[in-house]
């Protein structure tokens, strides 16, 4: 599982990271021009971010953060405990999941070295307002993993953001419902607020 989310992490920043250069009307496009930005501005700060890694943290709300549907992905991760919680909980809900994703890829590109990665042709969407984008991820040395981005058109502001990915089949976004599912069984959707919350 550790491997799994690990993979997880890495690859939704890819296709969080939307570039200037994306056609954003196209999910295939915002996927293909992916790591652009973000990617670019790791690799032209290295020398700061050895002596200062929590500018990480800046690079990720910057570059990263405004192209993942984390509210959309938070009420999917809570399903039906949506609707027994008040408005207030939501909302803290929604953002502690913001910043556990956010500090999760911070710490998974501060190990980012040389993955490659290859995207699916686009294909026409016609009326479709969920599309899943195929991607192959290699490096010299190991397997080749393949996967699958789920992308969904906002609704305001007709932007195609990202919001799970698929890997072997596995979706993260079943497998985090399931985990925060049987935390607030167990504990209550207050004391998953908090812990989240901790991780900031």
């Amino acid at each position: 599982m550790f491997r799994f989310i690990k993979v997880f992490l890495f690859i939704s920043c890819l296709s969080g990271a939307g570039s200037a250069l994306a056609d954003e009307n196209s999910p295939y496009q915002v996927i293909a021009n992916a790591g652009n930005n973000l990617f670019t501005r790791i690799a032209s700060e290295q020398q700061a971010l050895k002596s200062q890694p929590e500018l990480m943290a800046n690079i990720v709300d910057q570059e990263l953060m405004p192209y993942v549907d984390h509210r959309y992905a938070a009420f999917k991760i809570l399903g039906k405990n949506l609707r027994t919680m008040t408005k207030a909980q939501r909302e803290a809900f929604v953002l502690a999941m913001k910043n556990h994703l956010s500090q999760s890829y911070v710490q998974v590109l501060s190990k980012y070295t040389d993955q490659q990665v290859t995207f699916q042709q686009q294909e026409q969407v016609n009326n479709r307002k969920i599309v899943s984008v195929k991607s192959v991820i290699s490096q010299t040395g190991k397997p080749d993993i393949e996967m699958d981005f789920r992308l969904r058109k906002n609704k305001n502001s007709h932007r195609w953001l990202t919001f799970d990915i698929v890997v072997e089949g596995i979706s993260l976004l079943d497998a985090k419902q399931a985990e925060i599912s049987a935390k607030i069984r167990a504990n209550g959707i207050d004391q998953v607020i908090a812990e989240l919350a901790r991780e900031v």
